[in-house]
């Protein structure tokens, strides 16, 4: 009996110390990771074998700086890629509704796909593991017949856990300048229609990089300020 007890204490210690292996682990709730998990669900991986980690689960830089931001999609576009999506036919909330009763031919604030991706991201963390942390490390295990990844997560403190496959849907930030004696406007302050308007004045000179939908965006925005 001693040496039972001594064996079962010996496998309880090892379970509990155990780290958590899953078949995928997607990092980032944004819209990359949204659709991410989606795909992952609709090519038949198991919820349970899916774990996805997040410090917000907020809908990423979309849904922090870009909310008053004019699409440069019409809201067909938006509704169509959810009626489409067996994850997403059969999933409805205020917020889906109001992007199907909206013009779909024209564009609208980007707060409306913000708001159904917000509910969206709620409905995927029931369907999937989900933890609200923050990943300090990644790691690869060649040495090991396994070849798994780790991942050393902020919360619990320093917890590892294990995934066979990682998706990055990390996303991307803005490219900064440093050049000395010139005021640099943040990216995500110059699309804000509202906090730009406080930070030129009609006697400052602005230079404007780039030629995309959000450079088209910040010169008329200057134009309409009189800069």
């Amino acid at each position: 009996m001693k040496y039972l007890r001594l064996l079962l204490l010996l496998i309880l210690g090892v379970n509990l110390h155990a780290e958590q292996l899953y078949k995928w682990a997607v990092i980032g709730a944004g819209p990359a990771g949204i659709i991410s998990i989606a795909q992952l669900l609709e090519h038949g991986v198991n919820d349970h074998d899916i774990v996805w980690i997040d410090p917000e689960f907020a809908t990423g830089r979309l849904g922090k700086y870009y909310g008053n931001v004019p699409s440069n999609q019409k809201a067909y576009r938006f509704t169509s890629f959810l009626e489409k999506s067996t994850i997403f036919a059969n999933f409805d909330s205020p917020a889906i509704q109001a992007i199907k009763a909206c013009n779909q031919q024209q564009e609208h604030p980007l707060q409306l796909a913000v708001d159904a991706l917000n509910d969206i991201t709620n409905y995927l963390r029931t369907q999937v593991i989900s933890m609200q942390t923050t990943v300090q490390a990644l790691e690869s295990e060649p040495d090991k017949l396994s070849n798994n990844w780790r991942l050393t997560i902020n919360q619990p403190a320093q917890a590892k856990i294990l995934a066979q496959k990682v998706i990055l849907a990390v996303g991307a930030h803005p490219k900064t300048l440093n050049y000395q004696n010139i005021t640099e406007i943040p990216l995500d302050l110059a699309l804000d229609v509202t906090k730009l308007s406080t930070l030129v004045t009609t006697n400052d000179t602005v230079m404007v990089i780039g030629s995309a939908h959000s450079a088209l965006l910040i010169v008329k925005y200057l134009h309409d300020f009189g800069v």
